[in-house]
């Protein structure tokens, strides 16, 4: 919960004007003021006030000044980035340093989600990567089984990822993965059933964030869908991740140091907006 200094407030009413609820603070004899306890501590009233006057929960350690120098990324640069970054299905065996770990997961921590909820959850998994290797195999295969029985059924023809997924674990057992590409790491974010936002929405805004991050700090990355649909079916994988009441694997990505160097960006079709 957010608090006021009295004597350091000079009644700007920033603080009044960025509360994402519009209902904490208002300005009373000069001063800003809490109204009500409907704080959802999203830090905007602390982070724009000039003065210092506001006080916050947290580590205050943490806190940085803007200085435009540090703060700023050239649009051109960022763009080019955007353009060049890869999906790598290639890696070498070189451990990922913590400290670009670390710098992955605080890409994770700061992204904004609705109501300051803060509801994702990361797991890393690097030690029994060979073993989620395997049930995801299990669970895939299994999955396109149900679904070629269900078809025969309707009289219809085997699906083609049943086949698929039946050649990627007999490909695994020869040694060529294609599940995480021989990745070092990868890496699991899980959201709730039980908020108002669908889980999807917040995992997918961190995960951006997380692939950036990593890009930038010289790692192939690589989403994985096909890890997300194992989760779900397979309560082994659900057992092995830990996964509490309402919780739900929406999304993955494997990470490490690539292989191959790419060379120049590629070409994509033309933007298809709909102005109205």
């Amino acid at each position: 919960m957010v608090q006021i200094e009295n004597d350091k407030c000079i009644g700007c009413g920033l603080c009044v004007q960025v509360c994402c609820t519009k209902q904490h603070w208002t300005i009373m004899d000069g001063k800003a003021k809490a109204i009500n306890n409907n704080c959802n501590d999203c830090g905007e009233c602390f982070a724009v006030c000039p003065c210092g006057a506001i006080v916050t929960e947290g580590d205050m350690a943490e806190v940085v000044t803007y200085n435009q120098k540090t703060f700023t990324v050239n649009s051109d640069h960022l763009l080019n980035m955007l353009k060049f970054r890869r999906s790598v299905r290639d890696y070498n065996k070189q451990a990922i340093e913590p400290d670009k770990l670390k710098q992955i997961f605080e890409a994770g921590r700061y992204t904004p989600t609705g109501g300051n909820c803060q509801d994702v959850r990361y797991i890393l998994v690097q030690e029994q990567l060979e073993e989620l290797k395997q049930l995801t195999a299990e669970s895939l295969v299994q999955f396109g089984e149900k679904i070629e029985a269900t078809n025969k059924e309707k009289g219809l023809p085997v699906p083609e990822q049943t086949v698929i997924f039946r050649i990627m674990q007999q490909k695994l057992e020869a040694g060529n993965d294609l599940f995480f590409y021989n990745a070092p790491a990868l890496i699991v974010l899980i959201g709730r059933n039980d908020y108002l936002m669908p889980p999807e929405v917040h995992t997918s805004l961190a995960c951006s964030n997380m692939v950036l991050m990593a890009n930038s700090l010289g790692l192939g990355v690589c989403y994985n869908g096909l890890f997300a649909l194992a989760a779900g079916n397979s309560e082994k994988i659900q057992s092995f991740l830990g996964l509490q009441e309402q919780e739900k694997v929406t999304l993955a990505f494997v990470v490490g140091y690539s292989n191959v160097r790419f060379c120049r960006t590629a070409p994509r079709n033309k933007v298809n907006i709909t102005y109205r």
